[in-house]
């Protein structure tokens, strides 16, 4: 971790890039056991502001970018995979800035599907494309980008803002897991958690 820091007892991220700048932030939180084809993640975060460069929500591998959750071009929660090549914006998902969020995300390449909930709520099932896979399965980087963190390092997108409650697991969620997920990690409206 470097140069993030503890503001209202949650992980605060200045949005500063850090290659190449003192100043930026830096935090990673490695799993060196996931199975890329089974996996999910939940947080609850705060974006400060959000623009094409910051609003990522959580990016994961460095090299890779397997998966990046971002507050969209409309302002809703939007799901990136392998490097951005399979995007997909979610409706009715709005994102707002200066409040507490949380979000879902679980990922079963088995089934073909990418489950997800923000701020409670169960959004619709992302249905993979028929042979997708994780672009960082079987490279030179397979085990280095086993993980997650804050900034996407193919654009210059980071977060700006608080995160709190990072939660991994070691395999996807059930329909209805993401149910219980999502009520668990809900944020009520004007609260932090």
């Amino acid at each position: 971790m470097t140069n993030a820091e503890y503001r209202e007892n949650t992980l605060f991220l200045n949005g500063v890039y850090s290659y190449g700048n003192p100043k930026g932030y830096d935090l990673r939180a490695a799993v060196p056991e996931m199975d890329y084809g089974n996996w999910a993640v939940a947080l609850q975060f705060r974006l400060e502001q959000s623009g094409t460069i910051n609003g990522r929500i959580l990016v994961g591998g460095q090299r890779c970018r397997w998966l990046v959750l971002t507050r969209g071009a409309g302002g809703g929660l939007q799901l990136d995979l392998n490097n951005h090549s399979f995007s997909h914006e979610f409706p009715d998902a709005p994102i707002a800035l200066k409040q507490w969020c949380s979000v879902v995300c679980s990922f079963n390449l088995k089934e073909g599907v990418v489950r997800a909930a923000l701020n409670g709520k169960v959004l619709p099932d992302v249905k993979l494309p028929d042979g997708f896979a994780i672009n960082a399965a079987g490279t030179q980087w397979e085990k280095a980008e086993r993980g997650f963190l804050f900034t996407d390092f193919g654009n210059g997108g980071v977060m700006h803002g608080h995160v709190d409650n990072l939660a991994i697991f070691s395999r996807s969620l059930t329909a209805e897991e993401i149910k219980t997920a999502a009520a668990a990690m809900a944020v009520p409206a004007g609260k932090k958690p």
